[in-house]
């Protein structure tokens, strides 16, 4: 395995300012990544994702449109990657969300956009030339209330849109454990639908789902299955979604987005992890950076998503799961996975710093409700005895 020596030398990222101007500066690239720690004036805009959605798949463009998404809003703008020059094409505003009203967008053409709208429930195309909608789909009415998450609040956490064809999207119900296909005419193809809520063992609250085309070994979708710790691939098989691949190792910790490369490798967002890394065919580590809390990675040179990637079963990629642990604190951090509930487990890990291990992650949420236990017996006490 090599690691790259540091994001300086090696690794560039997409830095998004939002301001008036809204300027997206990139300065040269080997991916573009974002996460928590991404600089900005809004507070809240470590939940967001940012997108570079490239003019051209072989080479890494000059002019290329940038999506900045943040807890409140989303702007999409053309940037001239060597200037830096930017004009805005659009943007609208929600109310605040605790989970961000935007976590992804794609775009159609060079007008045409495709949002996923966590605050709505929804997904619906934008014509960036008028500021009109042209078609949406919301969850509203397909779904019980009760089922997903809190209705009115949080209830399909929808983070993720892709376009199949022309007719067709792919989107990412995370509450649901679901991830569904939306014909413009028949609404959702039920049959074609990966996980069930609360199946657990399909998917878990996942992320960032890609679909590999039939002209590339597909149907499969590739998938960063969060809350159960791995990156996994479906195939479609018989009219079937069959588990053909996955991938996690012993730091593997809440990922949130996997792409299949050209050339059969996969690159991962690692979000608790605290790390970026490639897999080969043969399920190896070819490279791997720390960096704290990314949420979205993309190569630049290669197409958006895993749209050029081959399926696992037509390349013939070998899975990896733990199977040997070393001595010490990895067999700790192991064991505390496997305790531990994971919805439990993330949370603490992606509000502490990325430092924090879950074995240390777990002492620090222990100590805290201790010294809050102490508190209100001590403060009992004193009452107590003020009462007296």
């Amino acid at each position: 395995m090599h690691r790259l020596p540091t994001v300086s030398q090696s690794l560039r990222a997409t830095t998004t300012v939002v301001d008036a101007s809204l300027r997206s500066l990139l300065t040269g690239a080997l991916c573009t990544i974002t996460g928590r720690t991404q600089p900005s004036p809004i507070s809240t805009a470590h939940t967001a994702a940012t997108s570079l959605l490239r003019t051209s798949a072989k080479t890494i463009p000059t002019r290329a449109v940038s999506v900045a998404l943040t807890n409140a809003q989303v702007a999409i703008q053309k940037v001239n990657i060597t200037t830096g020059d930017s004009r805005r094409l659009y943007s609208v505003v929600h109310p605040y969300h605790p989970s961000g009203s935007f976590h992804d967008v794609d775009r159609i053409n060079e007008t045409h956009f495709l949002f996923a709208d966590i605050m709505d429930d929804s997904i619906y195309i934008v014509n960036t030339s008028s500021g009109n909608r042209t078609w949406e789909w919301d969850a509203e009415g397909k779904y019980p209330k009760s089922s997903g998450g809190t209705y009115g609040e949080d209830w399909t956490h929808l983070n993720d849109v892709e376009m199949v064809n022309k007719t067709t999207f792919m989107a990412s119900l995370r509450n649901h454990d679901r991830v569904v296909f939306i014909n413009r005419q028949n609404g959702v193809l039920r049959n074609w639908t990966l996980g069930e809520e609360d199946n657990y063992s399909i998917l878990y609250e996942q992320h960032n789902p890609d679909f590999i085309p039939a002209s590339k070994g597909g149907p499969a979708i590739l998938v960063a299955d969060s809350e159960n710790g791995r990156v996994i691939e479906y195939q479609r098989k018989n009219g079937n979604w069959q588990e053909s691949w996955r991938w996690h190792d012993t730091r593997m910790q809440w990922p949130r987005d996997a792409d299949r490369l050209p050339n059969g490798h996969t690159l991962i967002a690692d979000t608790n992890g605290d790390r970026l890394l490639e897999v080969n065919q043969q399920g190896e580590i070819v490279w791997s950076i720390d960096y704290p809390g990314p949420y979205d990675v993309e190569r630049l040179s290669a197409p958006a998503e895993s749209s050029a990637g081959p399926s696992a079963s037509s390349v013939g990629l070998t899975s990896r799961t733990p199977t040997s642990l070393n001595k010490g604190l990895a067999v700790a951090n192991y064991h505390v996975k496997s305790v531990v509930p994971s919805l439990i487990l993330n949370a603490t890990l992606y509000a502490l710093p990325p430092w924090a291990s879950p074995v240390s992650g777990m002492a620090i949420l222990t100590q805290s409700l201790l010294l809050v236990l102490w508190i209100i017996l001590e403060s009992g006490n004193y009452i107590i005895g003020i009462r007296l």
